[in-house]
């Protein structure tokens, strides 16, 4: 029988739930914001809130809290996107390194030599090299997550026949595509839509501040690293302004507390049986 998975902490809860609100927020700005994202108005540039924009607006009069509500959801696409790519390679190579020696070491010595290359870095010398652009970035993204895919992906695989668990359904007469399919896959799903979810948070912080230096999502676009970027001239005077920085923290705070928390939940058994290894 599969192990009972842990309950959800409240920390856990009330970041899913923030996470989800967030989400939400940016999703609906596709079909609605206050007032259209790209709406310059030189008259209203740099005003205080008010009844008519609640967060005021920026140096070109456009309203903060349409902008804020779009540069949400370009954070949870350009990071979203860059984990699903980090997702299609690097699962197969996980995959392959759990059943070959050879493609393991190799892997291994790919992910050190990573670990000696900041992922931004390597981000901004492919973003560099290519137009700068959300499309490139989202490539960038998902090419630097490739090894931690492959690393849970190997470890998981190889992690997972090791239970007593699995044993106990072989000694019961299961065949094997039986344990794959009860115990097997939906362990290895679990784990990794936490690495994915692990991924987010770095990804949204990555993708703001390459657009913070220009190799990013570029205007008339909206992003968290773009408004920061207008923000940095006028800051003092308009404190307000200063909030996608914030929203950006919590943004990012969420994501790792709600993949922390998912990742206890999803592989409770090898912190307890010490199969963590490679």
């Amino acid at each position: 029988m599969i192990a009972p998975v842990a309950t959800p902490t409240r920390a856990l809860r009330g970041a899913t739930v923030l996470g989800l609100a967030l989400l939400l927020i940016g999703f609906v700005s596709i079909v609605w914001t206050p007032y259209p994202v790209d709406a310059v108005n030189i008259a209203a540039a740099l005003a205080d809130p008010s009844g008519a924009h609640w967060l005021g607006t920026d140096q070109l009069g456009r309203d903060a809290l349409s902008m804020l509500m779009r540069s949400l959801l370009t954070s949870f696409i350009v990071a979203g996107v860059g984990v699903a790519i980090s997702a299609i390679i690097g699962i197969p190579l996980g995959a392959l390194a759990a059943t070959s020696p050879v493609a393991g070491r190799t892997i291994a010595g790919i992910d050190r030599f990573l670990l000696g290359f900041p992922a931004i870095l390597f981000a901004m010398l492919l973003v560099a090299a290519m137009e700068p652009g959300s499309g490139v970035l989202m490539l960038a993204l998902g090419l630097c997550g490739v090894p931690a895919f492959a690393k849970v992906a190997a470890r998981t695989l190889r992690g997972v026949e090791g239970f007593a668990f699995v044993d106990s359904a072989r000694l019961a007469g299961m065949s094997a595509s039986e344990i794959w399919r009860r115990h097997t896959i939906p362990d290895f799903a679990r784990v990794m839509i936490a690495t994915g979810l692990g991924l987010l948070g770095p990804n949204v912080l990555l993708e703001a501040a390459l657009s913070f230096i220009g190799l990013g999502a570029q205007a008339p676009a909206s992003s968290f690293g773009l408004m920061l970027h207008d923000a940095q001239t006028v800051g003092a005077d308009k404190p307000l302004l200063i909030v996608p920085g914030l929203l950006l923290t919590v943004t990012a705070l969420t994501l790792g507390v709600t993949s922390r928390g998912l990742a206890a939940l999803a592989d409770p058994r090898l912190d307890a049986e010490g199969n963590n290894a490679a």
